[in-house]
């Protein structure tokens, strides 16, 4: 029983949950303490209490990429505990004594509440990512230091790299053509041979590099061309709420009686 509420019912990820209140348009503030207790091998017990998530944005999904993941869901248990576990302050158990650790406890917790494999693979990916990075520019921070940072770098454009091999093989696979005239088995070699390379950059995190570099094109490629379009959306829309006519314009009174049809 991983999830349990104050009273220690069972909580899982497509039934009842814990209650929320929201505070802001992106976030929300807990309502009631909850508690995440494992056994086993692995055993843990974190106590998520209101007074440390006063303030949370739920899952921090990008919103260019909230068509394949949404903030809440069945995951949202796992990303409230991930939550409390980073923050800076708080007193973690000490299964968990950093923030590799949290994230990989945030992997496992979505397991137990139904997650689907490929999703919760890439959202682990998504946190480790981000807990390489760190929050600061330069130094060493909260993350694992300049040369992570730059290992993210390299990943994200031999991952690039990867893809527009993938693309041209296909292109030239499929009659097309290919570029600069090199063969597309070259192509193909270098797209099949890329990911191996850039987990490399990920370090003890190799497992969450390879399964980002096959999500960065199954994934993020889609959202980037998504985003395009939201982009021609927000142009036009910003266009029209400029527009005379549409300033000012309040809300049309509602008639006494029905009109007849």
């Amino acid at each position: 029983m991983p999830f349990l509420d104050s009273c220690g019912q069972l909580l899982t990820g497509d039934g009842e949950g814990v209650a929320l209140r929201q505070v802001s348009a992106n976030t929300f503030k807990l309502e009631e303490d909850f508690s995440f207790v494992r056994e086993g091998v692995d055993a843990v017990t974190v106590e998520i209490e209101r007074s440390n998530l006063a303030s949370t944005d739920l899952a921090s999904i990008p919103w260019m990429i909230r068509w394949f993941v949404s903030r809440y869901g069945r995951h949202t248990l796992a990303a409230l505990m991930h939550d409390q576990l980073v923050q800076p302050g708080v007193d973690n158990p000490a299964e968990i004594p950093d923030r590799r650790a949290a994230d990989r406890l945030f992997f496992t917790s979505m397991t137990d509440l139904g997650v689907s494999v490929i999703r919760r693979q890439i959202m682990w990916a998504a946190v480790t990512a981000r807990t390489r990075w760190g929050k600061g520019v330069l130094g060493r921070t909260d993350g694992y230091g300049v040369m992570a940072r730059l290992g993210l770098v390299a990943w994200l454009l031999l991952a690039v790299a990867g893809i527009t091999s993938l693309w041209v093989w296909i292109l030239g696979a499929s009659g097309v053509g290919s570029l600069f005239g090199w063969s597309s088995l070259v192509y193909f070699i270098v797209a099949a041979l890329l990911p191996l390379a850039a987990m490399l950059l990920w370090g003890d995190d190799r497992q969450q590099g390879l399964v980002a570099t096959y999500a960065f094109l199954i994934v993020v490629v889609p959202s980037v061309v998504a985003a395009l379009f939201y982009f021609i959306y927000w142009i036009a829309e910003t266009t029209v709420s400029k527009l005379p006519s549409n300033k000012n314009k309040g809300p049309r009174p509602i008639p006494d009686r029905p009109s007849k049809l």
